[in-house]
């Protein structure tokens, strides 16, 4: 509402004053930080390194500069980025299982107990689905994709059924707790 009439497509020619100086500039200008110097270095510098050398033979020297003609001049270095992908392996357990001659007991050596008996899932493969599909929010047909690219075929279902059973067994008991306390 401009001076008691309701104003609804012009508004902005109801409510400007054309006698209003311009100002100089719109906005100022946006402060030119120099560009911190050693950034990438120290970026690099906590991860582990590898050296990998690229040097000319004795031969490929002489063959181009000439018996003694030339010298060793100081390295350039360049360092790259080099992302390895995860790995899956089979822990395979071998259990040594012993029976006695006389009554026929048996026993088992020790062994770790499985995450959940009966299946192949590991605390390392179910901490990698968990990460995925809680903290990355990754749904779990993608996490079976992307471990088929690994080389391991596990379906969607038993992902979710391990979840299910993981969180039934374990989490449902830290659940319970922090309820009583």
């Amino acid at each position: 509402e401009v001076d008691g009439t309701i104003v609804f497509f012009n508004e902005a020619e109801a409510v400007c004053d054309l006698e209003a100086p311009e100002p100089e500039t719109l906005e100022p200008a946006p402060e030119r930080r120099k560009k911190a110097t050693g950034k990438k270095a120290q970026d690099m510098s906590g991860l582990p390194t590898n050296r990998i050398d690229h040097y000319m033979t004795e031969e490929e020297l002489t063959a181009e500069f000439g018996e003694n003609g030339w010298k060793q001049l100081p390295d350039a270095i360049t360092r790259r980025y080099r992302f390895i992908p995860a790995k899956v392996e089979v822990d395979e357990h071998h259990v040594g299982v012993y029976a006695s001659k006389t009554d026929g007991h048996m026993i088992k050596a020790k062994h770790p107990k499985s995450l959940l008996h009966g299946s192949p899932v590991s605390a390392s493969l179910a901490a990698a689905v968990m990460n995925g599909k809680y903290v990355n929010a990754v749904p779990l047909y993608r996490l079976e994709q992307e471990f088929l690219r690994y080389g391991l075929a596990i379906t969607r279902q038993n992902m979710a059924n391990w979840m299910i059973r993981l969180g039934e067994e374990y989490l449902a008991v830290l659940y319970d707790h922090l309820h009583s306390l």
